[in-house]
């Protein structure tokens, strides 16, 4: 459901993208000069789409349990998402090459194949558990792990007309860890299983404010003492 009502609100600044680019010209100029410009868009980019776990290893406390391959997720229920607020672009009217910076909220959402799995404190470590033995009550419809970032995207455009390939990289900082589960739900934050720091590359290609994008998380998504284990993403930009 919550999916849903992120698709609703993406739609809907869209809409709000779609006009706001046609009347406002992508953005107000903050400062100009005859070869450089720069402008502070008041349009807010935007993706959504999946994300899928890379090469995840069992270390520390994670490996050898009964559980197996745990870190397994149903692909088309992982989802991500990101926000930028602000961006600043700088370009020079006699190139077709445009310089990007912003600032960004996202999230990673990893759905566990095994659905009877998650996760919690036990002494000093982060280990899984099977949620039968504590909740008798769990139906075994979701268990979830997520993860909300801040942080700086930077990228450089190529434009054609309407037309932009542009790749780009960017540093975030986790600042909300936790894992989920239903029915009955159960939210519980555990920022202590996750990577602080999130690097990763990404490229896109956009026509008009709409477009595809694919990312590589190449900074682990967990602590190296649980797991190696990188992410890929992929979906729908807008405003971008």
């Amino acid at each position: 459901m919550k999916k849903i009502a992120i698709i609703i609100a993406a739609i809907a600044v869209f809409g709000f993208n779609a006009h706001a680019q046609s009347n406002l010209t992508e953005g107000i100029e903050i400062s100009s000069g005859s070869k450089v410009e720069s402008k502070l868009r008041i349009v807010f980019p935007m993706h959504f789409g999946f994300s899928t776990l890379v090469n995840p290893t069992y270390n520390g406390s994670w490996a050898g349990t009964s559980y197996g391959n745990f870190q397994e997720t149903q692909f088309f229920r992982n989802f991500n998402y990101g926000i930028e607020p602000i961006g600043i672009r700088f370009y020079s009217k006699s190139s077709p090459f445009e310089f990007g910076l912003g600032i960004r909220f996202s999230l990673l959402d990893f759905t566990m194949a095994n659905s009877n799995i998650s996760f919690h404190q036990q002494g000093g470590d982060i280990v899984p558990y099977d949620i039968t033995t504590e909740q008798s009550a769990y139906d075994g419809t979701k268990s979830k792990v997520h993860a909300s970032y801040v942080g700086v995207p930077l990228r450089i455009f190529f434009k054609a007309g309407k037309a932009k390939l542009y790749a780009g990289v960017s540093g975030e900082y986790m600042f909300h860890g936790y894992t989920k589960y239903r029915a009955p739900k159960s939210t519980v934050t555990i920022n202590e299983m996750f990577n602080r720091i999130r690097g990763s590359v990404e490229v896109g290609a956009t026509y008009g404010i709409i477009g595809l994008f694919a990312s590589y998380t190449f900074t682990p998504v967990f602590k190296t003492t649980m797991s190696d284990a990188t992410a890929v993403s992929f979906g729908l930009t807008l405003g971008m």
